[in-house]
């Protein structure tokens, strides 16, 4: 478990940002593949709040609608911003 959060919180702050980047250029099919990556990632940390803002961010780009996954966005930061400090603890650092 320390592995896999050490692996998350490394990996995170770098996903949400390309998601951000990928809708703002209204990237759907890149920000449809990283939006599942985040939320297959937090499913495996039993993390079911961030998973399910990362699905539907998923989901907004599966119907191609780029202001409702756009609007997820802060939502997704908000829910890792409250999961990271489990995560330390759980990493031990």
């Amino acid at each position: 478990v320390k592995a896999l959060a050490c692996k998350f919180l490394e990996d995170l702050p770098l996903r949400i940002p390309r998601l951000e980047r990928e809708l703002e250029a209204g990237s759907l099919d890149a920000a449809l593949n990283t939006s599942h990556g985040i939320g297959g990632a937090a499913a495996n940390m039993g993390a079911p709040a961030l998973r399910a803002v990362a699905r539907r961010i998923e989901d907004a780009c599966k119907a191609g609608d780029l202001a409702a996954a756009r609007a997820s966005i802060d939502d997704l930061n908000t829910q890792f911003a409250e999961l990271a400090p489990v995560l330390r603890a759980m990493a031990g650092s």
